[in-house]
């Protein structure tokens, strides 16, 4: 390329100046002192000699360009057809039979899609959109050609993303993953898949634009409803413990607790009653926060999206929400015994610091106040495969706050 632009330079002052020639010349007495000369012009048949050496080194210089062009484009070739190459034999064709033609006005796709196999016993992730029909049956061709029976075994209704389960003693390969901090934008995106033909990988190249859209999602409405529901897990627990706190100690803080206490009326039948105002009272806030967050979501200009996502997307943020009221319990101990306001909301306080150290370790599956949050797709698809080991915590917890509410309130003496 430098041979070419000094090429057109020489070709562009032979032009310009065509009727005569200027000649640099210095001699050693003249030390740094240069001297030009007019020189009388060439020949029309010198001319035709200068004008044809020019144009052959252009030409020359010219094939260097685009040889070295080839070169390039053809490594380019061959590093993308080895990045494919080595994921190929990890992307498989996902086929369904049976379901729904269209959702309301939306007709639904029916064609094969593409899986990815993400664990070699057998985990498969792949769009949900291909999904929406509730297909009878689903099958998966892996790389080696066999055809297996699937099925659905977690959604993440935030990214549209399922995760399918196949059973087969085929030994299954799980591509590396690149590090998020390796990732430039600027840099080569290949999209590999199997849905135009089983036994050949198809491929599409771009380049990554953001690296912040691959993190946080689609502005759509499955993404904002997740959302929701997360934002639900996380806040919903502090405001559900303030109205725990108010609840259960605004007759020590207000020092009426005696005048509670001399009704006719069982200590566990208040106890319950309170439990019960603080689940209602918790039900309609979130009621409140969905009907509110569908309005800003309509305000900001979301598309539209069909109807088949606003059930999952319902129902995912309703057991958040039932999961985060569970256990704020603990919390209406905490509340009695420090006989006030300030204990409870230093429990929950605590609580929640330790459940963003004990989910960073690892652990967030076994540490009750974790799961709802991991329910809610926080932690992406993978927290949607709770074992009900998980949810049993959660019961267990709910249930011992309740009992120990109930004793304390029992058997603890009331002064004042």
């Amino acid at each position: 390329m430098n041979q070419l632009y000094r090429s057109q330079m020489a070709l562009t002052l032979l032009v310009r100046r065509p009727s005569e020639a200027v000649v640099r010349h210095s001699t050693a007495s003249e030390g740094r002192r240069t001297c030009f000369a007019k020189v009388p012009s060439p020949t029309a048949s010198g001319r035709a000699y200068q004008f044809a050496l020019l144009w052959l080194v252009l030409a020359a210089a010219s094939a260097h360009a685009n040889a070295q062009d080839d070169d390039i484009a053809a490594l380019e070739e061959q590093s993308m057809n080895a990045a494919v190459a080595n994921v190929a034999d990890s992307v498989v064709r996902i086929e369904t039979v049976g379901g729904l033609d269209r959702i309301e006005e939306v007709l639904l796709g029916d064609g094969p899609t593409t899986g990815l196999i993400v664990d070699a016993d057998g985990f498969i992730v792949s769009s949900a959109f291909n999904f929406l029909s509730k297909p009878s049956s689903i099958l998966v061709t892996l790389p080696s050609g066999k055809r297996t029976p699937a099925e659905i075994v977690a959604r993440d209704h935030s990214r549209m993303l399922v995760l399918l389960k196949v059973t087969t003693e085929e030994a299954l390969r799980v591509p590396t993953a690149v590090p998020v901090d390796q990732m430039q934008v600027g840099q080569w995106a290949i999209a590999v898949g199997r849905a135009l033909d089983s036994q050949h990988p198809n491929m599409s190249v771009g380049i990554i634009s953001a690296k912040a859209q691959i993190v946080a999602g689609a502005a759509d409405w499955p993404t904002y409803l997740g959302f929701l529901a997360q934002a639900t897990a996380v806040g919903g627990f502090i405001l559900f413990s303030l109205i725990v706190s108010w609840v259960f100690g605004r007759e020590f803080a207000d020092y009426t607790v005696k005048d509670l206490l001399a009704l006719p009326t069982p200590r566990s039948s208040l106890v319950l009653a309170k439990f019960i105002v603080v689940a209602v009272w918790s039900a309609v806030l979130t009621a409140m926060i969905f009907v509110i967050g569908v309005g800003v979501g309509q305000v900001v200009g979301l598309p539209p999206a069909p109807a088949g996502v606003w059930g999952p997307g319902t129902v995912v943020l309703a057991i958040t929400a039932g999961l985060t009221i569970a256990l704020v319990t603990p919390v209406a101990f905490f509340a009695s015994a420090g006989r006030g306001y300030l204990p409870p909301m230093g429990a929950a306080i605590l609580v929640v610091v330790l459940t963003q150290i004990i989910a960073a370790a690892g652990w967030g599956d076994y540490f009750p106040w974790s799961i709802p949050a991991l329910y809610a797709g926080i932690g992406g698809v993978q927290s949607l495969t709770l074992s009900p080991i998980s949810y049993a915590l959660v019961g267990a917890t709910g249930l011992v706050g309740v009992i120990a509410t109930l004793v304390w309130w029992e058997l603890a003496d009331q002064p004042r």
